[in-house]
């Protein structure tokens, strides 16, 4: 098999494999120097040449600009572990840059994802331009810590009204009750031994009263709010009810912390996990920047492709699709193997959006399906799990409804045996006759 990149031989391995068997085969690492670079895994051609090419598209790592805001008079170590955490990682995917201040400039928040308002109390224009931020697609997390506020001409900004800061001294102090798992912040500690955030505890926090409008992430074990996220435009704000040093609680020194405060960034950052290749088909919309992230551009790239721009579509096959800028999804359907380019009309860059559409590897699989199966499949075609129409009609289905079709189906199963062994006992009947009547015959 061979790994191409941008249509260039890169390496060459050979691979014997013995039939219905699989094998790991590892190419030698390569440095990727450009975005969107096309790859391709070719096998030699078999009679099935569908699923003999596997194509991908990958970028090199970019490190998203992190600005940590802390007070001017805070002292040196205030954001020890929150900018350790930042610092270590096997790609370095943060820039960690440091504002010592209660003025947040335009300059500071120049090429910035996420930042992260660590115990310090902002004026109103750096939270004004806080907004502006955010709703470019900016995230911005707030720790309310000992010396933290927040100004009220912008308290709208915030997920909830602050109220007074408690102490939970009561015994050993309180801990996490709730985490969203299904959040992407959380959703990676969700499986066993994927983090514990119960072994925290927290010795004093602010009192939150969320808005309407605030998702609750996180709560403590006595119900009050831990973490809660409000989305303005193509951003968001999360507020943290206690603080990222070791005073208020212990978090910072749990194995959990530096993956959490990752998720946080790249959360806040709009980092979505790339996907190297898609499905045929599946649906991309051009129009979310969100699902253009997911393809595998930045968020700016992201922004600047998804808004008020024209787009054309080059399809594997050649064709082309054009897309004007409108109000509304523009969904392109990825029904070709191979490589869709998307860029504006009359444009040819050198480095265009790439994506990658393989064929569904279930679509290779020539094995008979068994009969039992195939009655399963038509069954759940006839009646989804949740009791509707598998066409998505609105009238629900009653459980005496759905048996009643599911009975039929095995009537009819019932009705089919029967004619096979009528139609056996009367071919066995005949061919009696027939031969009675040959020695009749005979003698």
């Amino acid at each position: 098999m061979t790994l191409e990149l941008d249509g260039q031989e890169i390496q060459s391995l050979n691979e014997t494999l013995s039939p219905n068997s699989a094998a790991a085969v590892t190419f030698q690492p390569i440095t990727l120097s450009n975005p969107h670079t096309r790859g391709t895994v070719r096998l030699p051609d078999d009679d099935l040449t569908t699923d003999n090419t596997h194509h991908f598209v990958v970028s090199p790592g970019n490190a998203l600009p992190v600005l940590i805001v802390e007070a001017a008079r805070a002292p040196s170590d205030v954001s020890l572990y929150l900018r350790g955490a930042l610092s270590i990682s096997d790609d370095g995917r943060f820039e960690v840059r440091t504002r010592r201040s209660s003025t947040i400039r335009p300059v500071d928040l120049e090429g910035v994802g996420a930042v992260f308002l660590n115990n310090v109390v902002i004026d109103g224009g750096s939270a004004e331009r806080l907004r502006a931020f955010v709703a470019d697609g900016g995230g911005v997390f707030v720790a309310l810590g000992q010396g933290a506020g927040w100004p009220a001409s912008a308290a709208d900004l915030l997920p909830g009204t602050l109220g007074q800061m408690e102490d939970r001294l009561q015994g050993r102090g309180g801990r996490l009750g709730f985490l969203d798992y299904e959040h992407p912040i959380f959703e990676v500690f969700a499986g066993p031994r994927s983090g514990d955030f119960t072994g925290a505890r927290f010795y004093r926090a602010w009192r939150l009263q969320p808005s309407d409008s605030a998702a609750i992430l996180a709560r403590y074990d006595d119900g009050s709010v831990a973490l809660a996220e409000v989305r303005h435009g193509r951003g968001r704000v999360l507020a943290w009810t206690s603080s990222l040093d070791a005073f208020w609680n212990d978090l910072a020194l749990q194995p959990v912390f530096l993956p959490y405060v990752h998720r946080l960034a790249e959360y806040l950052g709009g980092r979505a996990e790339a996907a190297p290749w898609f499905v045929t088909g599946q649906v991309v919309d051009l129009a979310d920047p969100e699902a253009l992230e997911t393809a595998g551009l930045v968020s700016s790239e992201a922004a600047g492709l998804a808004e008020g721009l024209d787009q054309v579509a080059v399809l594997p096959s050649g064709g082309t699709v054009t897309m004007p800028a409108g109000a509304g999804p523009r969904y392109l359907p990825l029904d070709e193997h191979g490589f869709y380019t998307v860029r504006r009309p009359g444009t040819d860059p050198d480095r265009p959006f790439v994506m990658a559409v393989n064929a569904d590897l279930e679509e290779s699989d020539l094995a008979s399906i068994d009969p039992e199966e195939l009655v399963l499949q038509i069954e759940a075609s006839a009646a989804t799990t949740d009791g509707r129409p598998a066409m998505g009609d609105a009238v629900e289905l009653r459980r005496e409804d759905q048996e009643r079709r599911q009975s039929f189906w095995r009537w009819l199963l019932v009705v089919a045996l029967g004619l096979f062994i009528a139609e056996t006992a009367i071919s066995n009947y005949l061919s009696r006759k027939r031969a009675g009547a040959g020695a009749g015959l005979a003698g």
